[in-house]
């Protein structure tokens, strides 16, 4: 089954340089021991009596803890400081902040936009989706902890990527099945159920 790179149901997704090469395990040493590490620190965690919370505040305050003792130790032995932390690298430029101000926009209307279509009931099937996937999230999160959530996160991350990328083209032909499947279901629900039932009007604004 012939498909062009637009086409394909998983599109590609940009991420930062050093993220792909970790998920993509490009450096299989480096990825390895990223992989590992958490892994050991999921268990620890999971076995433990702390907090995610308490492990990353303890972590943060060693982390400000170690810089300012070497910051004070590399001033009175005429070390040079840390030019990672230097205010140059730690500046945000115009652009940036310009460019990330935009996709935040954008993203923020998007969601008012979807927040209007629930509101208005006139979309019957956003209101399935939302209150499907509220539904499924609740009972996620009664059954899961949250640190086991973000595991599976970072193990889904660290597997499906590479695994795609090894058999792209027989997942395509899967994917497309499953696409035009239930492409075929909401089809179906949307004749026989949905839209027999009434749309809420839209609201008419009244003329001054």
């Amino acid at each position: 089954m012939a498909q062009n790179e637009a086409s394909k149901p998983m599109a590609k997704v940009r991420v930062p340089e050093g993220v792909y090469e970790l998920v993509m395990w490009t450096d299989p040493i480096k990825s390895g021991a990223v992989f590992g590490a958490t892994t050991v620190a999921y268990i620890l965690l999971e076995h433990s009596s702390y907090t995610l919370l308490s492990i990353l505040s303890y972590m943060l305050l060693s982390l400000v803890i170690a810089l300012f003792v070497y910051s004070n130790l590399a001033s009175f032995l005429n070390r040079p400081q840390l030019t990672m932390l230097s205010k140059e690298n730690l500046k945000l430029s115009d652009d940036a902040v310009q460019a990330s101000s935009e996709k935040i926009a954008t993203t923020i209307n998007k969601v008012l936009g979807m927040v209007e279509r629930l509101a208005s009931g006139q979309d019957v099937m956003l209101s399935l989706k939302v209150g499907g996937i509220l539904y499924l999230a609740g009972k996620i999160g009664n059954a899961v902890r949250l640190l086991t959530l973000l595991y599976v996160a970072f193990l889904l991350a660290f597997t499906l990527p590479k695994a795609y990328r090894m058999y792209d083209k027989q997942l395509d032909e899967v994917l497309v099945l499953i696409k035009q499947h239930i492409s075929k279901l909401v089809a179906l629900v949307n004749d026989k159920v949905l839209s027999k039932i009434p749309k809420a009007k839209p609201v008419e604004k009244k003329e001054e």
